[in-house]
């Protein structure tokens, strides 16, 4: 059995990938040699038009916040430990007794940090807070730019 091979030269190939389809086509040198398309259905809903994906990444985003908060908080706690400003590390943790006298929150003790010195394990408190409630927000630096461009949006410098 014979087979007839044929010497094509030099091959181009050429993909278009698109979100519901994929192109291919291989060029010789003179010629096209063949070409054709693949198409799918979208991954995402068709009321929507939302990533399938969407609910597993939010709650996979969700949980790496929480759990990066949390080692944060332990770490917080074992340094004011080593550092002398706490006797115990899990001094946050604890649950507020039902007898026991009501400690003044986290917010207050910020405002009396402005007309007194706080004891030790009231900065510990603040310190803490600040930690667990810090916001963070990404912007790219092209947004930045474009940000600081325009004077109707309220992004980019302070003002």
């Amino acid at each position: 059995m014979t087979s007839k091979q044929e010497n094509l030269g030099a091959l181009t190939f050429g993909l278009d990938i698109g979100i519901a389809s994929v192109g291919w086509a291989v060029l010789g040198e003179n010629r096209i040699i063949d070409l054709g398309v693949r198409c799918f259905d979208k991954a995402e809903t068709a009321k929507e038009g939302e990533s399938l994906n969407l609910a597993r990444r939010s709650a996979r985003l969700l949980r790496r916040r929480l759990r990066r908060r949390a080692w944060r908080l332990t770490k917080l706690a074992r340094l004011l430990k080593r550092e002398g400003v706490i006797t115990d590390a899990n001094l946050f943790k604890r649950k507020i007794e039902k007898n026991a006298p009501v400690s003044k929150s986290s917010w207050q003790l910020r405002v009396d940090a402005l007309d007194r010195q706080l004891t030790a394990e009231e900065w510990a408190r603040v310190i803490y807070h600040l930690c667990k409630h810090r916001g963070f927000h990404w912007i790219s630096r092209a947004e930045e730019k474009a940000a600081e461009g325009d004077s109707k949006s309220e992004g980019g410098k302070v003002k």
